[in-house]
């Protein structure tokens, strides 16, 4: 629209850009870190926290990504998921809370910082058998977690947590 009337979109298209690099390194870290078949948890569908907008969100695209690379997706989001059914067809299973798709997981992705989410977190007593936290939002304590989980939040810098984490 901006090109129609004459403006450059910049600040659109370097947006635009960043948000597929990163879909591209969610993918990758995840299935590096998984293999095919296994079960993977993406907490969070919606565009951001408190809405029910997956138009071009990244948990929708990365759920469909590591669904394409033959990970078994388990989705849950507050508010989206009805929305997000028509969208992510059959191959996607849908949980009603976000201790459901974790304890179904053997790795998960923390993409939008919902309520439910740091709650459930926050007074997780570790059951089951994920190996991998991939946590967009630093909601996860790592001090309360286990060894053997691989804990990588985003933005973080190696050194700063022991070169085990950061991405």
């Amino acid at each position: 629209m901006a090109r129609q009337v004459g403006v450059e979109p910049s600040l659109a298209v370097a947006t635009d850009a960043i948000n597929e690099r990163q879909l591209g390194r969610l993918t990758g870290i995840v299935t590096q870190h998984t293999s095919i078949g296994e079960r993977v948890a993406v907490l969070g569908l919606a565009y951001k926290p408190d809405t029910a907008v997956i138009e071009r969100a990244q948990g929708l695209m990365l759920a469909t990504a590591l669904s394409d690379v033959g990970r078994r997706v388990i989705v849950h989001d507050p508010l989206a998921l009805d929305v997000a059914r028509a969208m992510l067809g059959s191959n996607i299973e849908f949980a009603n809370s976000a201790g459901e798709a974790v304890g179904a997981a053997d790795a998960v992705v923390i993409m939008v910082p919902w309520k439910d989410s740091i709650e459930f977190f926050a007074a997780w007593s570790y059951q089951g058998r994920v190996r991998l936290i991939l946590d967009c939002w630093h909601i996860v304590d790592r001090a309360r977690m286990p060894t053997s989980i691989k804990i990588v939040q985003l933005g973080r810098q190696r050194s700063a947590i022991g070169g085990d984490g950061g991405a």
